[in-house]
């Protein structure tokens, strides 16, 4: 292990050779650390490199700062840096249970404003009435409530091969904004939707498939929903 061995020349200790050393770095190696290496710098100036030597504005202890940083350093460490803008933290500061927030945030503990609060006889009212109008808004008696649709699965044939057909089709564009799936991508993170014309899920031919962004795509379904809405109306 004698090879393994070298004597550092700022403080003539003894330091091994570490398992990321390779042969090459091992050989040109001549200190322990790096501190004894910036020691060096300092009694060896024409050894130096390019920077200068400035005092730390928390601990005042002189650290080497290369040109390009000498008017932006002025602290030696992070931990200086940090006990410069916020004080020195000492470690029994935070507790279990403690919070560093404003005293408007609500904590652990605190009753919630809503509690035992009194609502007027007008907002009593129009609240019973609405309930009693609505009922049990789900489901079937939301009002926006398209006969379950959503729960009916697509057919096997409305497979990736078929979107990807009708992307190349309509060359990668929305036919409606002629956003490409490029700016699509950069934007949403995802590829072009494919829109069934007349809204049916089990109708996949060609002609009532088409290529939609996603904006496009939801004021679709939304058009979609009001004229269904309207019909009902009307009926």
């Amino acid at each position: 292990m004698l090879y393994c061995m070298k004597k550092c020349i700022t403080c003539q200790t003894e330091f091994s050779k570490r398992k990321k050393d390779s042969k090459t770095e091992w050989s040109k190696r001549k200190f322990c650390s790096h501190k004894c290496y910036s020691e060096y710098l300092k009694d060896h100036p024409t050894r130096k490199r390019v920077g200068i030597y400035k005092k730390c504005e928390s601990c005042g202890k002189d650290f080497y700062v290369i040109n390009a940083r000498k008017d932006i350093a002025k602290f030696c460490s992070m931990k200086c840096m940090g006990i410069a803008k916020r004080g020195n933290i000492p470690k029994t500061a935070w507790k279990k249970g403690d919070h560093a927030s404003p005293t408007t945030e609500f904590k652990k503990g605190m009753i919630s404003p809503m509690k035992g609060r009194k609502f007027s006889k007008e907002h009593i009212a129009k609240v019973r009435e609405s309930r009693m109008r609505n009922g049990n808004a789900t489901g079937k008696n939301h009002y926006n409530w398209q006969g379950g649709k959503s729960f009916i699965l697509y057919p096997q044939e409305f497979n990736q091969k078929l979107k990807d057909e009708i992307r190349e089709r309509d060359g990668f564009k929305c036919c409606l904004c002629n956003k490409t799936e490029i700016q699509e991508l950069e934007e949403h993170r995802h590829k072009l939707a494919i829109d069934h014309v007349n809204g049916d899920k089990k109708n996949n031919l060609h002609e009532n498939l088409r290529t939609l962004c996603k904006r496009c795509n939801s004021s679709e379904m939304q058009r979609r929903r009001k004229t269904t809405r309207e019909c009902e109306v009307t009926e």
